[in-house]
């Protein structure tokens, strides 16, 4: 499934009507489905708001593929150069009060990620996330 979504928050309920249909068509298991949703939802709102300085109109592709007990998403833009890899984990240790303001949303999607890779690719950045459905063997399908 591929989904091509305009850079606007409210464009978040269509990411998750298409990932509750994906879902029940392809029997995710309820588990993975919840933790897909939320870091669909943490990566959708961190490109929509930190990828478009220019703050027009800019499309966001998101497609989901299932191989067999492994979910693959990929989220690609055209916004700011940003490698969600490289930031620093986030502080989930210190008191709420004394915490600095942001990285809980890369946090989540390396939470419930079994693998993440990106890349620039012609003025694109394309965030592959890698997700190990209930019960999945060890072996990576996207290796062979």
């Amino acid at each position: 499934m591929v989904l091509r979504l305009q850079n606007r928050l409210d464009e978040l309920a269509t990411l998750q009507t298409a990932l509750d249909a994906f879902a029940e068509g392809q029997r995710l298991p309820p588990q993975a489905t919840i933790e897909t949703a939320l870091l669909l939802e943490e990566l959708f709102v961190n490109v929509v708001s930190h990828a478009f300085p220019d703050r027009l109109s800019h499309q966001i592709t998101v497609s989901l593929e299932r191989r067999g007990d492994w979910l693959e998403i990929e989220c690609a833009d055209d916004g700011v150069a940003f490698d969600p890899l490289t930031a620093p984990p986030a502080d989930t240790e210190s008191p709420l009060e004394e915490r600095p303001i942001g990285g809980l949303g890369i946090h989540f999607i390396r939470h419930y990620s079994d693998d993440l890779a990106y890349r620039r690719e012609q003025g694109r950045n394309i965030l592959t996330i890698r997700k190990r459905l209930a019960d999945a063997p060890s072996e990576e399908p996207w290796k062979s």
